[in-house]
């Protein structure tokens, strides 16, 4: 199952209008019935069965709301986008979701806001479809509201301050995963990995929690621009094991931070320079552990479109066994055509 998040079109406003009046159109309905001039036997008879239906529809559906099934469907439906299912993957330009070989449901989530420059992915982790859960909540939180404030403020807004804005924003989707897990048995211990980028005018701000990744590809080389939060890492830091060992460690899956875990959490940001076409490479886990950064970066000089450069990536990682869930978000700077318009940042370019 394939989950994204994309703009909320005019039909779904309508829609999302419509269930938020539920009740009231109900009443309606009722008092209307009730209402209408009744001249003959057969009218009331019709009227009575009319309500009797109504009635009986009312409690099927006020008995549905307070099942553990609505609970769930409600929970995992974004808050600021419209959700997209698929068999498989699905891909634009910009980002591209797979299951991979081994999982048949999907905890890798991805989101954008191209109007606010703004880019997304989480890695879920918890049983029982927690962890989908735990990262449509991280991406639709952060994403609508990182979004919606930098749409609004980001034109006159400092660095620090959209640093300030990155952390609320984070910390506010913690907490609503927190309590989630607290409230929900379901969902006990669930929590994600995080990746936020924001593009401004000649930088890029990183944010991340986890081991999910950001990557540059500039003039052929690719680097690394996050550190892992992970058990693994922190042994690769104090020289406990060598990055050979590291290849075949029972630890590489256990992160030392992530968002919903705790009720607090702290949002790793870091400044980089953009320069014009530089490619960057948001990914869970499920990339990175199958393909090392070589091949990653083979991968991405062999294919000029941000398109082909998804499959392709996606494919190798199948291939090579597909044991996770597979997410990639693929951003290329603009040159001069971009500078021009006044952005730093071109999601569809090829």
């Amino acid at each position: 199952m394939i989950r994204s998040v994309g703009r909320v079109g005019p039909l779904k406003v309508v829609g999302l209008v419509l269930w938020q009046l539920k009740y009231d159109l109900l009443v309606m309905l009722l008092v209307a019935a009730l209402l209408v001039p009744i001249p003959d036997k057969v009218q009331m008879e019709n009227s009575v069965a009319a309500l009797s239906v109504l009635g009986i529809a009312a409690s099927i559906f006020i008995g549905f709301r307070n099942t553990n099934a609505y609970n769930r469907w409600w929970e995992a439906r974004t808050l600021w986008g419209a959700v997209i299912n698929d068999s498989r993957a699905w891909h634009n330009d910009l980002a591209a979701v797979d299951t991979g070989r081994a999982r048949s449901n999907n905890e890798d989530a991805v989101a954008f806001d191209a109007d606010a420059a703004l880019a997304v992915l989480a890695d879920g982790m918890g049983g029982y479809n927690a962890g989908e859960v735990a990262s449509q909540m991280a991406t639709s939180f952060v994403c609508g509201e990182l979004g919606r404030w930098l749409r609004e403020s980001a034109a006159d807004a400092t660095d620090h301050e959209v640093r300030r804005a990155m952390d609320i924003c984070v910390d506010n989707a913690n907490r609503a995963i927190f309590n989630a897990a607290n409230s929900n048995p379901q969902y006990a211990g669930m929590g994600t990995t995080l990746v936020v980028a924001v593009f401004r005018p000649g930088h890029l701000l990183v944010g991340h929690i986890g081991d999910s990744r950001a990557y540059r590809l500039r003039g052929g080389r690719l680097q690394q621009l996050t550190r892992d939060h992970s058990l693994l890492q922190e042994q690769l830091d104090a020289g406990l094991i060598t990055p050979e060992q590291a290849i075949f460690s029972s630890n590489r899956n256990l992160v030392t931070r992530a968002v919903g875990v705790e009720d607090t959490v702290l949002l790793e940001t870091h400044e980089h320079e953009l320069h014009p076409g530089d490619c960057y490479l948001l990914c869970s886990d499920g990339l990175s552990d199958m393909l090392d950064d070589d091949a990653i970066a083979q991968l991405m000089r062999a294919n000029a479109s941000l398109a082909g450069a998804s499959r392709a990536l996606i494919d190798a990682a199948n291939n090579a066994g597909g044991k996770d869930n597979i997410s990639v978000v693929l951003v290329r700077a603009g040159g001069a055509d971009a500078a021009a318009q006044g952005r730093s940042w071109w999601p569809f370019r090829r």
